[in-house]
């Protein structure tokens, strides 16, 4: 694409928190989480069976993350990637954004002034059993490959948190704290027991899996 063809993108959002994590890893609980705490999320796609607090998406961002894998940021792209800072101005602050395509993350940090991260993550056994039962066999991005950029993602943002959903869930003061250590100052009332779906099915992972989930844990602990 020459500089002639080139689209500027629009100014940096402020006072942004983006939630980001693999599809069925909690990414939509730690957004109503992190919703009580002030955060607004646009709530583009409802509730289901498999979500009962709802998706907490934005169509359009969602949508980007798709094109941005498979063309990169082109043109058309960077018209989507203005839309999307548009529509997170108009949402009160601090204004969240929820992303499972955490290799697109990169992307939309160009729109984004001094963003604050939420990264969560789940047992892939779990993570892929809950697939399995919506029909799924794979999310377009690897668990692996989508955590390994959530892992590189992490060593490199200051303001930044890591969290499991099995933490979530057990409701740990430690959850509490660390959202407290990006400025939230959150409580679990969205957290029901009875949401917990089967724990730690018997299911075979790569040892590339494995790997990055053991990786993961470690940095939870350190971060």
């Amino acid at each position: 694409m020459t500089n002639k063809d080139q689209l500027e993108l629009a100014e940096p959002v402020e006072d942004a928190v983006i939630v980001a994590g693999h599809p069925r890893s909690g990414t939509s609980l730690a957004c109503q989480i992190a919703e009580t705490a002030g955060v607004t999320f646009r709530k583009e796609m409802g509730k289901d069976a498999y979500n009962k607090g709802g998706y907490y998406e934005m169509k359009d961002a969602k949508e980007l993350s798709s094109h941005i894998l498979k063309k990169g940021m082109n043109k058309e792209n960077t018209e989507r990637l203005n839309k999307v800072a548009e529509k997170l101005r108009k949402q009160e602050k601090p204004r969240g954004l929820k992303l499972v395509h955490i290799t697109a993350v990169p992307y939309f940090q160009q729109i984004l002034k001094e963003p604050r991260f939420i990264f969560i993550y789940r047992d892939p056994r779990e993570v892929k059993s809950s697939m399995f039962r919506r029909g799924f066999s794979e999310f377009p991005v690897p668990w692996a490959k989508n955590n390994n950029a959530l892992l590189s993602l992490l060593q490199d943002q200051k303001n930044s948190i890591v969290i499991s959903y099995e933490d979530i869930l057990s409701k740990k003061k430690s959850v509490k704290k660390k959202f407290g250590e990006i400025g939230l100052e959150i409580n679990f009332s969205p957290v029901k027991s009875n949401w917990r779906t089967q724990k730690a099915p018997k299911l075979a992972l790569s040892e590339k899996e494995e790997k990055v989930y053991k990786i993961l844990k470690e940095m939870k602990e350190e971060h």
